[in-house]
């Protein structure tokens, strides 16, 4: 089953462009991998990506992530659902 990506973010602070941003950027570049990309508009400054209970990259000491830097995120949460190959098995 393919996940659902949840983009929290502040109605207040504007942040609506950014999450829009980062929507379609995780749908250029993982259409084939999600079930879909959702927005979920928040208060108090949030601005969280998640799948189900899982935390993928939210806004913190480096402020607002930018579209490129919640795809790298989003492509770590992938390789992190891909199941690995038992350690005598990998190709090196």
């Amino acid at each position: 089953m393919k996940p659902t990506i949840t983009i929290e973010y502040c109605d207040e602070c504007m942040y609506l462009k950014p999450a829009l941003e980062a929507a379609q950027k995780i749908l250029e570049s993982y259409a084939d991998r999600v079930e879909a990309v959702t927005l979920k508009p928040g208060h108090d400054g949030v601005f969280r990506v998640t799948s189900e209970n899982t935390l993928i990259i939210e806004m913190g000491d480096e402020g607002l992530p930018n579209a490129e830097r919640v795809a790298r995120a989003v492509a770590e949460f992938f390789n992190d659902l891909t199941p690995q190959p038992p350690l005598g098995e990998r190709s090196l």
